[in-house]
């Protein structure tokens, strides 16, 4: 297939005004959207495709399974990674490329014979981290101290009334990693599913346009990636998007996963349990923990996980609204014949970021208090104290002395005493629907909290988290 050049040329960059800014747009999306021999671009903004790379089939935050990750042996420089199977078709593609499409790549500043991947996998607990020491400086330097608020903190109960109560609803930036992947705050590289052979401007649509979609290589390299799996996306077009729904990347996949199920076997202690299945990763000693049960609705069979040691599968109990509490083993057995589904994708490569939501958040708002009460532990402040006779004036004057507040560092265990742990359970919801932006009625609210205790105190936490996730998602 002979390349079709484009016949649009924008200018090089400059200061644009907005009206040619605009129509520098324009003639980018034109140019794509025309250009019939290109492979076709994933497009992140459409609201349809928001979630992807952010949320697995049931709209659940993910972010990937460190253990999956895989580093590519090319970049010598810098450690780039992503998942395993991506970085597999990645180096594939990147062959395949090479070796028998080198002719028909040009000399090209951009996409050249020895192009690479330089941007891979970002760390969301990095991230997060970051953003968390921002807002903690942010609210003891521009809401605690220009409103002497600080007074008011003798320990970590005031502390947290305050930053909740006061500085959070003043602010549009979350403080869960859940709330962070439903924001624009963060892209699709923490993923793992994404890998970028650039780190040009994404601002500017005449430097996309110039120097890539109408570079000579370019059509070359669409129609190569979407053959290993990939889309280019629309806005980044030097970024490789894994395509889970491709059948040219699930050979990747199913190599990596190497699932192994376990079959349910029997019931240790008492009740029933439906039959379901696990895959699981062990380390080379055989120590490690089962997935979730896939390939099954979680109505059926609530989500439990079985520690393995040794290649021995451990007993686990689960607790569900129809079912009995009920402890249970498996047996290890091998299907040669299964293909992995969808959702067995996501249960393998990613993990919910709602699981820890709520002991991270837990650990930052103790480390934010100790950071504030080791840097501040004493306040001083002049109050006023009732009125005296200065006879050396002709007016009275009012006394004032000197108040103190000392604090001191607390634990994270100390904490787990004080506040019942139905506590967190509420507050996360009370924050989780603010990070959504829910137009809630007070009633609704206490209605929904009333119903998360219900599942708390009678089933178990985990389906407490659940109905949580499950009534946040009419708002996203």
């Amino acid at each position: 297939m002979s390349y079709k050049k484009i016949d649009i040329t924008l200018p090089p960059n400059k200061n644009f005004s907005p009206k040619t800014s605009f129509r520098n747009q324009k003639e980018y999306y034109q140019a794509l959207n025309n250009n019939t021999d290109l492979a076709k671009s994933f497009d992140f903004s459409m609201p349809e495709n928001f979630l992807y790379t952010r949320a697995n089939l049931t709209r659940d935050f993910i972010q990937p399974n460190k253990s999956k990750l895989r580093l590519i042996s090319e970049n010598k420089d810098k450690e780039i990674s992503a998942l395993n199977f991506v970085v597999d078709a990645y180096e594939d593609f990147r062959t395949f490329v090479k070796n028998k499409k080198f002719k028909k790549l040009v000399d090209d500043p951009i996409i050249k014979k020895d192009w690479c991947a330089v941007v891979g996998w970002q760390d969301l607990d990095i991230f997060y981290g970051k953003r968390m020491n921002e807002v903690y400086q942010s609210f003891v330097r521009q809401y605690l101290q220009p409103s002497q608020k600080e007074r008011e903190i003798k320990n970590f109960d005031d502390f947290l009334n305050i930053f909740m109560n006061n500085y959070f609803g003043q602010i549009n930036i979350p403080i869960t990693k859940s709330g962070f992947m439903n924001s624009r705050n963060i892209g699709p590289n923490f993923s793992g599913l994404c890998l970028q052979i650039s780190q040009a401007d994404v601002t500017t649509y005449s430097n996309k346009y110039n120097n890539f979609v109408n570079s000579k290589n370019f059509e070359v390299f669409s129609l190569a990636a979407a053959q290993f799996g990939f889309m280019l996306d629309y806005h980044v077009p030097w970024r490789l998007v894994a395509n889970l729904n491709s059948p040219k990347l699930f050979p990747y996949i199913q190599d990596r996963a190497n699932v192994v199920f376990l079959e349910s076997e029997t019931q240790k202690t008492f009740g029933f349990s439906p039959p379901h299945q696990h895959s699981y990763s062990v380390d080379e000693n055989l120590n490690g923990y089962t997935t979730p049960p896939i390939n099954v609705a979680e109505s059926v069979v609530p989500p439990h996980v079985h520690e393995i040691i040794s290649g021995e599968v451990k007993q686990a109990q689960y607790y569900s609204d129809e079912i009995p509490n009920t402890s249970h083993i498996h047996d290890v057995s091998y299907n040669d014949n299964y293909s992995l589904t969808p959702s067995d994708i996501y249960g393998i490569y990613f993990n919910k970021t709602s699981a820890l939501d709520i002991e991270t958040l837990k650990v930052y708002l103790v480390d934010m208090y100790n950071t504030f009460s080791n840097n501040i532990p004493v306040s001083l402040f002049k109050v006023d104290c009732g009125n005296s006779q200065d006879y050396s004036s002709l007016f009275g004057s009012q006394k004032r002395v000197t108040r103190q507040i000392s604090r001191s560092p607390t634990s994270l265990e100390e904490i787990n005493e004080q506040y019942e742990k139905s506590f967190w359970y509420k507050l996360y919801f009370n924050i989780r629907l603010k990070e959504v932006g829910a137009k809630i009625s007070d009633e609704k609210r206490a209605y929904a909290i009333r119903k998360m205790e219900e599942y708390y105190f009678f089933v178990d936490k985990d389906r407490a988290l659940r109905y949580i996730n499950d009534y946040l998602k009419q708002y996203y």
